[in-house]
């Protein structure tokens, strides 16, 4: 806080009291595939750092760090389909066979006689063939200082020739580290710079001395370069799903090279259609992922051989027909079926497209292409322009890049498909080739829609990270947004305060819906208030209770008085002294007539009070009940074995009361 030292007006900014919250990005994708170069995730670099998926913006940046179109692999086909749709983000996880191994030139750019330590060793950044059309030359420093300086330039080409007509890199003015471990390193350290600078090779070892090159000329000559080789991208199979991190040392590979990124929205393995990778894809976003931020988009058929997909009339290998594609949602293949306990974070799409081959050979040369990553762009298109609540699917959601499908869907047809949560890529007249289905593959129909998951992992992670600010805060009741207190609010809280109705019905007395009266409940404020009526209600309960038993005790004390001034009087009535019994006051007088007609004769005749008798019985049950001593038995009669109910009366009496 500012010192306020002086008098005078301050002027302080108040944060407020509202923080918001900012929506995440949900249009990042990540695809996995096979690579002319880049980094493989599982490996280090040569620069002793760890290999990590790559964020690509287009598809020039894609080709600039992991190559072209390959005949063996989907990837770039997948990269370049991404963003003609409308994509933006792409993380790029390279997979590769593990026989696969960088380009190095060995210490061969220094002579045998050269001093010690005068070595250069380079390799490739990383793993591939394309290392091996990787050049390497030392030229004088251009500033003159040919005792510390030099020159390394970085060419790349097929033949020498192209070589030298392609200097990727250069960097000039660039020297060696001291032999003296304790000293610090030069600023213009040649192995510093290049390794964390250069796009195309690594210094792994320590360079003490300058490289002997040749003195300069007149004219000067162009350095000889060197070329790499050793490398290779491999052979044997590729495992596209992966497996975790070891430690901390590596990155996953495959899938779980994804573990660490936390901006990641959709993800594909573009090609790869069989159930057990569609299956490993969900099950990865639903229950390997923290937040379960992650998006699912699964082909439907693979096709194993790239090459085989460059043939006229290419169907997937294994969904050829429309009931493949049936059964592949419903009973899977190879006795794989769908898990569709995870399917609520992954959405299947059918057929396959077909689009223009960069690489093919013939006139107009094709290829088939899983639809996977045009979805991806798809959604991330639709997201930007219209919102996650938007289905990606409709007229709007035309497949750019698509010639046509591998099959043509019909209205009948998608009737056996959809029902069972095969999204369909299909040609609508007047439309195009367009995403007709937006279903989840999973078996909770409160998930049953893409934009319904969706929208829950965009609110999901919005809230996450936009109260991280709360983490460390001390609980204190500033840190709870006020509660603005309304009469809707205060009469929602007296009905909760006395607890005889349900939540919905109390929600329909307060004119809300009960999702509002749930979020009201779970603030501080309402509770305390709750709280403090419900105090009060019970105070004032007990307080009526307690007025109702003054009352009701009054009430007899009264009635008993009544009763002993009629017992007292008819004790006193003179008439009563020679009766037996009569001063107890319980006995009552009457007359009756003994014959009749002119001669009868009247006499007095007396008999207990029974009216009188019954209402003192009444009226000591009603005392006894009062001071809580009235209970009554059962037991069972020896006469016909009913049940006979046997009232007892408790000691009880009015100087109780």
């Amino acid at each position: 806080m500012p010192e306020l030292l002086h008098p005078g007006v301050y002027v302080q900014e108040v944060p407020a009291a509202v923080r918001p919250i900012e929506g995440v990005s949900t249009s990042t994708a990540a695809f996995i595939g096979v690579a002319d170069k880049g980094p493989i995730p599982g490996r280090r670099l040569p620069n002793g750092r760890m290999a990590q998926p790559v964020l690509v913006t287009g598809l020039t940046d894609y080709l600039r760090q992991f190559g072209g179109f390959r005949m063996d692999s989907f990837l770039t086909y997948a990269a370049r389909a991404f963003f003609d749709n409308g994509g933006r983000r792409l993380y790029v996880v390279r997979v590769a066979p593990a026989s696969a191994a960088r380009a190095r030139s060995g210490p061969i750019l220094s002579p045998p006689a050269s001093p010690l330590g005068a070595s250069l060793l380079i390799e490739a950044a990383n793993e591939g063939a394309w290392g091996n059309d990787v050049w390497v030359a030392l030229d004088n420093s251009s500033d003159g200082d040919v005792a510390n300086n030099f020159k390394l330039l970085v060419l790349y080409g097929k033949t020498l020739n192209d070589a030298r007509a392609n200097v990727v890199e250069t960097y000039d003015n660039v020297t060696f580290r001291s032999p003296n471990p304790s000293l610090p390193f030069p600023a213009n350290d040649v192995r510093s710079l290049v390794n964390s600078r250069s796009e195309y090779v690594a210094i792994t070892g320590d360079l003490t001395a300058r490289p002997p090159i040749p003195a300069p000329t007149t004219p000067p000559t162009a350095p000889t370069p060197t070329r790499l080789s050793g490398g290779s991208d491999g052979s044997g199979p590729v495992d596209r799903l992966g497996t975790p991190a070891p430690d901390n040392t590596v990155a996953g590979t495959g899938l779980y090279a994804l573990d660490k990124l936390t901006d990641v929205n959709l993800l594909a393995i573009p090609g790869d259609g069989r159930p057990a990778t569609v299956n490993k894809g969900m099950s990865y976003c639903k229950n390997e992922r923290p937040l379960q931020d992650c998006f699912f988009l699964g082909d439907v058929g693979s096709v194993d051989n790239v090459n085989a997909a460059r043939l006229d009339g290419a169907q997937p290998a294994d969904v050829i027909k429309l009931s493949d594609a049936r059964a592949f949602a419903t009973t899977g293949f190879g006795g794989t079926p769908l898990n569709k306990a995870a399917g609520d974070f992954g959405a299947i799409y059918y057929p396959w497209v077909r689009a223009a081959d960069p690489v093919g050979v013939g006139r107009n040369p094709q290829i088939l292409l899983p639809p996977s990553p045009f979805l991806a762009g798809i959604y991330a298109r639709i997201d930007n322009s219209r919102g996650v609540f938007k289905a990606p699917a409709g007229t709007e959601a035309g497949v750019a890049g698509a010639l046509a499908t591998a099959t043509n869907v019909s209205d009948v047809e998608q009737d056996q498909l959809n029902p069972v949560m095969v999204n369909v890529v299909r040609t609508v007249p007047g439309s195009g080739i367009v995403v007709w289905g937006t279903r989840t593959i999973g078996s909770d129909a409160s998930w049953r829609y893409v934009p319904v998951r969706r929208m829950a992992i965009f609110l999901r992670v919005s809230i996450y990270y936009g109260i991280q600010w709360a983490v460390f805060e001390p609980k204190m009741s500033g840190n709870v947004i006020p509660f603005r207190w309304t009469g809707q609010r205060v009469k929602a809280a007296e009905l909760v305060a006395e607890g005889r109705l349900a939540d919905l019905e109390i929600a329909k007395v307060a004119g809300v819906v009960e999702r509002q009266l749930y979020r009201w409940k779970a603030h501080p404020e309402f509770r305390e208030k709750v709280t403090e009526l419900a105090g009060v209600m019970e105070q004032a309960i007990v307080q009526k209770g307690i007025a109702r038993k003054v009352a009701r005790i009054r009430e007899l004390n009264e009635r008993w008085e009544s009763m002993l001034r009629v017992i007292e009087e008819r004790a006193q009535d003179p008439a009563m002294q020679d009766v037996p019994g009569g001063t107890t006051g319980l006995l009552v007088r009457t007359q009756r007539s003994i014959g009749s007609g002119p001669g009868a004769q009247v006499v007095d005749d007396y008999a207990v009070d029974v009216g009188l008798l019954r209402e003192l019985r009444e009226h000591e049950k009603q005392a006894a009940i009062e001071m809580g001593q009235w209970t009554e038995k059962k037991q069972v009669s020896g006469v016909d074995g009913g049940p006979v109910v046997v009232k007892v009366l408790g000691n009880v009496s009015m100087d109780d009361l």
